[in-house]
C-alpha cells in the first residue's frame, strides 16, 4: 500500500512539475491609413517590429487590437489574454506615467501552427482613436505589453519589464476642432467643463513631469470643476473609459 502511494505521489509530482504554458508570438494592430501588424519581442512572423518604431507625423492612428499565440503542455492551460497600452507625452515624461488601459483578447483558434497545444487569442475590431484629445505638433509615446493568464501563473511579453514603445507626432494640419471632435471635456480658464456624465480620472503635471494634482470621480454633464492651480504651463490628462485626453494649458 505504501509503495503504491509513493509511486502515485511521484507520478503526481512529476506531472505537476511538467505543466507549463507560455507565449510564442505577439502583435499589436494599428491603422494609420493602412492596417498593419507590429510584433512584440517573440518570433516576429515577418512583421514590423513595434519597439522603437516611429509612425512619424500622423493625421490618423487607430488601435484596432492585438494578437497573442500561446503554447501549453503536460496539463498547462491558458485561460485568457490581454493587451495593455498607455499614451503620454514623449518629452518631458510625465511623473508618474499614466496607468495602462487593458484590452481583452478573446480566444480565437485552437491547434494552430501545427501543434495541438497552440492557441490564438485575438481582437481586430477595436476602434480606439489614439489621437483623440492630443495636441497638434506634439510627440507622444504609445507603450504596450501582452499577458496571458494560465493555471501555472501569468506569462508576459514585456521586454523584461521595459515594455515596447513606439512614437508618433500629431500632424500640424489637424485643427483644434479635428483633434477635439471626440472629446468629452473642455478646458477653460482654470476649469474643466464636462460634456457628458461619466467617471473621469484627472492628472495634472508640470513641465518637469511632476504630478501636481490627481483625482477620480463621477461628474454630471454640464458640471464645471475648478482646477485651482498656480500660474505656469501644465500638461493635463483626462482618462475616461479607454480614452486619454491630453491638454497643454497655460495658467496666467
Amino acid at each position: 500500500m505504501r509503495t503504491g502511494l509513493l509511486i502515485l505521489s511521484i507520478f503526481v509530482f512529476f506531472s505537476l512539475c511538467g505543466q507549463d504554458a507560455g507565449i510564442y508570438q505577439t502583435y499589436t494592430i494599428l491603422d494609420n491609413g493602412n492596417t498593419e501588424y507590429y510584433h512584440g519581442g517573440i518570433n516576429n512572423g515577418g512583421t514590423i517590429p513595434y519597439s522603437g518604431h516611429s509612425f512619424g507625423s500622423v493625421t490618423k492612428l487607430t488601435l484596432k487590437g492585438g494578437e497573442i499565440k500561446s503554447w501549453k503542455n503536460n496539463g498547462g492551460d491558458v485561460t485568457g489574454a490581454k493587451l495593455y497600452y498607455r499614451i503620454y507625452v514623449a518629452d518631458p515624461l510625465p511623473d508618474p506615467l499614466p496607468d495602462f488601459t487593458e484590452l481583452d483578447l478573446p480566444w480565437s483558434e485552437n491547434d494552430i501552427d501545427g501543434s495541438g497545444g497552440n492557441q490564438k487569442w485575438a481582437k481586430t475590431d477595436y476602434s480606439t482613436d489614439v489621437l483623440a484629445g492630443l495636441n497638434a505638433s506634439e510627440t507622444y509615446s504609445l507603450e504596450v505589453y501582452w499577458k496571458i493568464t494560465s493555471n501555472v501563473g501569468d506569462r508576459f511579453d514585456n521586454n523584461a519589464g521595459e515594455n515596447f514603445k513606439s512614437t508618433f507626432t500629431v500632424d500640424t494640419s489637424l485643427s483644434e476642432e479635428d483633434v477635439e471632435q471626440h472629446m468629452t471635456t473642455s478646458i477653460m480658464s482654470n476649469e474643466i467643463y464636462f460634456h457628458k456624465t461619466g467617471t473621469f480620472e484627472i492628472s495634472v503635471f508640470n513641465l518637469l513631469g511632476t504630478q501636481v494634482k490627481h483625482f477620480k470621480n463621477t461628474f454630471s454633464k454640464g458640471h464645471i470643476m475648478p482646477l485651482n492651480i498656480k500660474k505656469g504651463i501644465y500638461i493635463l490628462q483626462v482618462k475616461e473609459n479607454h480614452r486619454f485626453y491630453n491638454y497643454k494649458i497655460l495658467m496666467n
